[in-house]
Protein backbone atom coordinates (compact mmCIF):
# COMPACT_ATOMS: atom_id res chain seq x y z
CA UNK A 1 0.00 0.00 0.00
CA UNK A 2 2.82 2.50 1.06
CA UNK A 3 4.26 1.89 -2.92
CA UNK A 4 1.25 2.31 -4.22
CA UNK A 5 0.60 5.86 -2.43
CA UNK A 6 4.40 6.79 -3.35
CA UNK A 7 2.79 6.45 -7.07
CA UNK A 8 0.35 8.67 -6.78
CA UNK A 9 2.38 11.57 -4.95
CA UNK A 10 5.39 11.42 -7.44
CA UNK A 11 3.47 10.41 -10.30
CA UNK A 12 7.04 8.39 -11.01
CA UNK A 13 5.13 5.66 -12.89
CA UNK A 14 2.90 8.03 -14.77
CA UNK A 15 5.07 7.70 -18.38
CA UNK A 16 4.20 3.77 -17.97
CA UNK A 17 0.26 4.32 -17.85
CA UNK A 18 1.13 6.53 -21.54
CA UNK A 19 1.17 4.44 -24.61
CA UNK A 20 3.71 6.71 -26.35
CA UNK A 21 5.39 7.79 -22.70
CA UNK A 22 9.03 8.18 -23.68
CA UNK A 23 8.45 9.20 -26.79
CA UNK A 24 5.76 12.22 -25.07
CA UNK A 25 9.06 12.65 -23.32
CA UNK A 26 11.56 13.22 -25.67
CA UNK A 27 9.01 15.73 -27.21
CA UNK A 28 8.55 17.86 -24.21
CA UNK A 29 12.62 18.07 -23.99
CA UNK A 30 12.60 19.09 -27.64
CA UNK A 31 9.80 21.63 -26.91
CA UNK A 32 12.02 23.03 -23.87
CA UNK A 33 15.11 22.71 -26.31
CA UNK A 34 13.69 24.52 -28.91
CA UNK A 35 12.59 27.42 -27.23
CA UNK A 36 15.92 28.04 -24.88
CA UNK A 37 17.85 28.11 -28.09
CA UNK A 38 15.12 30.84 -29.73
CA UNK A 39 16.22 32.52 -25.92
CA UNK A 40 19.58 32.02 -26.47
CA UNK A 41 19.49 33.50 -29.71
CA UNK A 42 17.81 36.78 -29.41
CA UNK A 43 20.32 37.05 -26.33
CA UNK A 44 23.36 36.62 -28.40
CA UNK A 45 22.63 38.97 -30.89
CA UNK A 46 21.12 41.85 -28.16
CA UNK A 47 24.77 41.34 -26.48
CA UNK A 48 26.26 41.27 -30.52
CA UNK A 49 24.04 44.80 -30.78
CA UNK A 50 24.71 45.80 -27.32
CA UNK A 51 28.68 45.67 -27.90
CA UNK A 52 28.52 48.31 -31.45
CA UNK A 53 27.06 50.79 -28.34
CA UNK A 54 30.48 49.99 -26.50
CA UNK A 55 32.75 50.07 -29.42
CA UNK A 56 35.44 52.73 -29.32
CA UNK A 57 35.49 54.77 -32.53
CA UNK A 58 39.03 54.54 -33.01
CA UNK A 59 38.58 50.52 -33.58
CA UNK A 60 35.79 51.26 -36.08
CA UNK A 61 38.66 53.75 -37.93
CA UNK A 62 41.75 51.05 -37.40
CA UNK A 63 39.44 48.43 -39.32
CA UNK A 64 37.56 49.82 -41.86
CA UNK A 65 40.12 52.47 -42.78
CA UNK A 66 38.98 55.08 -45.76
CA UNK A 67 37.22 51.81 -47.72
CA UNK A 68 33.61 53.53 -48.57
CA UNK A 69 31.88 50.15 -49.16
CA UNK A 70 33.31 48.70 -45.92
CA UNK A 71 31.62 51.51 -44.45
CA UNK A 72 28.03 51.41 -46.05
CA UNK A 73 28.48 47.55 -45.54
CA UNK A 74 28.96 48.15 -42.06
CA UNK A 75 26.36 50.59 -41.35
CA UNK A 76 23.97 48.73 -43.19
CA UNK A 77 24.06 45.56 -41.35
CA UNK A 78 23.93 48.19 -38.18
CA UNK A 79 20.71 49.31 -39.27
CA UNK A 80 19.03 46.15 -40.22
CA UNK A 81 20.30 44.87 -36.54
CA UNK A 82 18.68 47.97 -35.06
CA UNK A 83 15.33 47.09 -36.84
CA UNK A 84 14.77 44.07 -34.06
CA UNK A 85 15.25 46.30 -30.86
CA UNK A 86 14.55 49.43 -31.95
CA UNK A 87 10.98 49.13 -30.93
CA UNK A 88 8.27 50.28 -27.86
CA UNK A 89 9.03 46.79 -26.47
CA UNK A 90 11.20 46.43 -23.05
CA UNK A 91 11.42 42.84 -23.01
CA UNK A 92 10.67 39.49 -25.12
CA UNK A 93 9.16 36.01 -23.81
CA UNK A 94 9.92 33.00 -24.72
CA UNK A 95 7.40 30.83 -23.31
CA UNK A 96 7.91 30.97 -19.75
CA UNK A 97 11.27 32.55 -20.32
CA UNK A 98 11.46 36.31 -20.15
CA UNK A 99 14.23 38.37 -21.32
CA UNK A 100 13.95 42.16 -19.75
CA UNK A 101 16.02 44.80 -21.54
CA UNK A 102 14.06 48.40 -20.39
CA UNK A 103 17.11 49.48 -18.60
CA UNK A 104 19.68 49.03 -20.92
CA UNK A 105 17.37 50.56 -23.87
CA UNK A 106 16.89 53.45 -21.36
CA UNK A 107 21.01 54.13 -20.12
CA UNK A 108 21.86 53.88 -24.34
CA UNK A 109 18.49 56.05 -25.56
Amino acid sequence: MEAESEYKVTYKNLLNKFINGVKLLDYAFGAIDEILKQAQDFVRIWLHFQSLWDLQPDTIYSKLGANLNAWISCLSEMKESRKSFDTQETHRKFGPIIIDYNKFKRKKY
